[in-house]
């Protein structure tokens, strides 16, 4: 589309391509200035242009004051008025008169309002001349030509003054091509840093950059309570803080398959891949969940933990591919992005997809390995407290002995001299 608008004389085409869902005001460089003055906004957003031009990635620079309106601009010379007794508000009312008219009354019908406006009689389009000899009635009845109190000049005006907490705002935007959003964004605030900002004027990035930051700040304040709540209910169903600390892990497995996956089918980390991160907080978790409830099943029966550890990676391994597989099968077609509009959940596919393959098989080696070890260390926690416990008690009964008598272990009075003893 663009190269056949490119041969277009005297048109300046835009083209934006439409998404299912559009996270921002469809230009995904979008950057704001607000300040008080309009030409100082003029040069920092010339400025800008061309920083946002010259940034690879970028296509389609579009300044909201490049092209302004053609304007006939009066400007009334105070003094002069004064002394025909005027002041600006009657010579600029008078100039609206003639050129706008004025409301005179409004006609009533039926329940209806019309408004009954009273204005010169123009056959063709207002020139400069016509302005010049607009009449501008004076207190004494008399009337004076407008260009006697007022200069004109033909200028330029913006297309449309925005206003942003309540200051003008000009804006430069951009369409992106070849590089993804992020790091256009960083190449044009690192530069943009660079600036010398006048008092009172301000640049902010908005668009869809903003939105993306928006929605990536409220999708991982749902990934933490995603984990929490996990967390929480296999503390609740193994009645215990260390085993689902346990399984925790294998999330941060889950993390390179994620980033794996993206990068081998060159797809990003977006808003729609987020989700899929949130979703496998949930999913990656089971395998974990199979694997320590059946060792648990297995040392209540009387095994130690590495036999039950052994037993169990054994007896599950069948479950655990079973049920990744299927996921994994079922969001295949997805991530193969096949047909209209198929590519926006093809990266939730892609991330689900990554993270089950390396879960599952780092799961039946790092959970066992990390039980063992946990095993151990509160194993050794717990004798290390009992010992601990001991002491103060065995210090409590020898204080108590009196120094003058030895007890054996297994006697508890003095043993009495045997007769032939007593007579030697």
């Amino acid at each position: 589309v663009r190269k056949d608008l490119a041969s277009t004389p005297d048109a300046k085409a835009s083209v934006t391509g439409g998404f299912f869902i559009s996270l921002g005001s469809g230009s995904p460089i979008s950057i704001s200035i607000s300040g008080n003055d309009f030409d100082t906004l003029q040069k920092l957003g010339e400025e800008v242009t061309e920083i946002v031009e010259n940034v690879n990635g970028t296509r389609e620079v579009s300044f909201s004051m490049e092209e302004g309106r053609p304007e006939m601009q009066i400007r009334i010379d105070k003094d002069k008025a004064a002394n025909y007794g005027l002041t600006v508000s009657q010579v600029s009312a008078a100039v609206n008169t003639y050129v706008k008219g004025i409301t005179a009354t409004i006609f009533r019908s039926n329940g209806e309002e019309v408004n009954v406006v009273l204005k010169v009689e123009q056959n063709e389009e207002m020139g400069l001349s016509d302005l010049e000899n607009i009449q501008i009635p004076l207190p004494t009845g008399m009337t004076i030509p407008l260009s006697q109190i007022a200069s004109f000049e033909k200028e330029e005006g913006p297309m449309s003054i925005s206003r942003e907490n309540q200051q003008r705002t000009v804006t430069v935007s951009s369409q992106i091509s070849g590089r993804d959003l992020a790091s256009v964004s960083s190449d044009i605030q690192k530069q943009m840093d660079e600036l010398d900002l006048p008092e009172g004027y301000f640049i902010e990035f908005g668009g869809d950059r903003q939105e993306m930051l928006d929605a990536f700040s409220d999708l991982s304040l749902a990934l933490i309570i995603a984990v929490f709540l996990v967390y929480m209910v296999m503390a609740a169903q193994f009645e215990s803080l260390s085993q689902p600390f346990i399984i925790m892990f294998t999330m941060p497995m889950a993390a390179i398959g994620i980033v794996l996956s993206l990068f081998l089918t060159g797809r990003s980390l977006n808003v729609i891949s987020f989700i899929g991160v949130i979703m496998l907080a949930g999913i990656v978790v089971n395998n974990g969940i199979v694997l320590i409830d059946y060792i648990n099943q297995l040392r209540r029966r009387g095994l130690k933990a590495k036999e039950a550890a052994v037993e169990a990676g054994k007896v599950r391994i069948r479950p655990i591919l079973m049920t990744a597989l299927t996921t994994i099968l079922g969001m295949f077609p997805m991530a193969l992005a096949l047909g209209e509009g198929a590519e926006l959940g093809a990266p939730i596919a892609t991330v689900v997809i990554g993270g089950l393959v390396t879960s599952t098989f780092l799961t039946l080696y790092m959970v066992p390995v990390l039980y063992l070890i946990f095993d151990k260390f509160f194993g050794w926690l717990g004798s290390l407290f009992r010992r601990q416990k001991a002491l103060p008690e065995a210090e409590t009964k020898t204080e108590m002995m009196p120094a003058d008598e030895t007890v054996l272990p297994d006697m508890k009075e003095p043993q009495e001299a045997l007769p032939e003893e007593k007579k030697e």
